[in-house]
């Protein structure tokens, strides 16, 4: 995988979370989630399988808003803000869900769509 940091979330000045825009080469199962976890060594937030959260702020956040995530909590922060198919020329794009935001930024206007 090749990646990029798009943006570093921080509390109080410590981060927490590292926004990531990440190229998969091979597409093999779960590439991802491993090179985040073992590569990278942060490991995808909310992730069952690759990795514990251990960020306290980011716990207070998602409890906050725990009420307007309607399961969240049964989901991971994995998103394919695109998808490309060039044999085809198709090509779809999707932007974050406006609740990633909320917990990552505290406002949708300051989230890298």
């Amino acid at each position: 995988s090749r990646y990029r940091v798009m943006k570093i979330h921080e509390d109080a000045g410590k981060p927490f979370a590292v926004q990531l825009e990440v190229e998969t080469l091979t597409g093999r199962k779960h590439q991802v989630r491993i090179h985040c976890a073992h590569g990278l060594g942060r490991p995808i937030i909310l992730d069952p399988l690759y990795g514990q959260d251990g960020s306290q702020q980011l716990s207070d956040r998602i409890s906050k808003l725990e009420k307007e995530l309607n399961g969240m909590r049964e989901m991971f922060f994995l998103h394919a803000a695109q998808i490309s198919i060039p044999e085809f020329g198709i090509t779809a794009k999707a932007p974050l869900p406006s609740s990633w935001c909320e917990i990552l930024d505290q406002q949708e206007s300051s989230c890298n769509h």
